[in-house]
């Protein structure tokens, strides 16, 4: 297997101030259409992009949701919850006795359509997240690249369908069966991992040629040393997060997302200037 990256040249390390300077001006180089693209991530995306910061918290949140779950449920019980469960099934038990045929036969058919919606529901958020929203965020982060060289057009998204749609679906649900295992061990090292692949999509946009596994592994080794960088780039734009909710994410929209996602390509970029080799 041929090496996909070599060791790190007498390149200057890249700095949160440099990046950010050179993501504001490309943002404002294409101030419109970087809106545009970044308003469309947080309607698909629900937020910057895949933001670290935002997938971070996310995992942080779900973790936190399961431990206060149990703790509630082990209160709940010291104080009569299970007693009062009892009850309430007891009472259904007996009104469901109390039907008519007709009226058992329409509540079993109304339980079943409403479960058979929620089924299809499911089914259908489920392909359009794999089939639609991960690989647009490949095309996402095409856009940026190529912003931080050269004003892009809107057009540069289609990367997330062409050349290789089936390779930018299976590189992201693997990204993301990977995070959701390594955020099962516990929230660390979901975290870690989540900085460690966070440059996937970035590289599936340049690189469609390189397997799922080749690209997971290519951002592994670039992040080596700039895990830790790129968490304090996210710590750098909580001030702007508490301004954009004083402003009901107003601010968010029309300058911190943008903003950000600029950023993010800068350090792409850089990172890849540190790096020399095949890549």
């Amino acid at each position: 297997m041929k090496t996909l990256i070599c060791m790190k040249g007498d390149f200057k390390m890249w700095s949160i101030k440099e990046v950010k300077q050179k993501g504001k001006a490309a943002m404002k180089a294409n101030y419109w259409m970087t809106f545009a693209v970044s308003l469309l991530m947080m309607v698909l995306i629900g937020g910057g992009g895949g933001s670290v910061a935002r997938s971070v918290h996310s995992t942080v949140d779900q973790q936190l949701d399961i431990k206060n779950g149990v703790e509630n449920v082990s209160g709940n019980e010291n104080n009569g919850a299970a007693a009062e469960a009892e009850n309430i099934a007891s009472e259904i038990v007996e009104n469901i006795n109390d039907m008519s045929d007709m009226e058992l036969a329409a509540l079993i058919t109304m339980l079943m359509t409403v479960f058979a919606a929620i089924t299809v529901l499911s089914i259908f958020y489920t392909c359009f997240n794999l089939l639609i929203t991960k690989p647009l965020e490949v095309g996402f982060m095409n856009f940026f690249v190529k912003n931080s060289e050269a004003p892009a057009a809107f057009g540069e998204i289609k990367r997330a369908f062409s050349p290789s749609w089936m390779g930018n679906v299976l590189t992201m649900f693997l990204r993301s069966l990977y995070l959701f295992l390594w955020t099962m061990l516990f929230i660390i090292p979901g975290c870690v991992k989540i900085y460690s692949y966070a440059l996937v999509p970035y590289i599936r946009a340049e690189r469609p040629e390189l397997g799922a596994n080749e690209t997971i592994t290519l951002s592994r080794k670039l992040m080596n040393g700039n895990k830790f960088r790129m968490f304090l780039f996210d710590l750098s734009f909580i001030g702007w997060e508490i301004l954009a909710l004083l402003t009901c994410g107003i601010l968010n929209a029309f300058y911190v997302m943008p903003y950000y996602n600029c950023s993010k390509a800068e350090i792409y970029r850089s990172i890849l200037s540190e790096n020399a080799g095949e890549y």
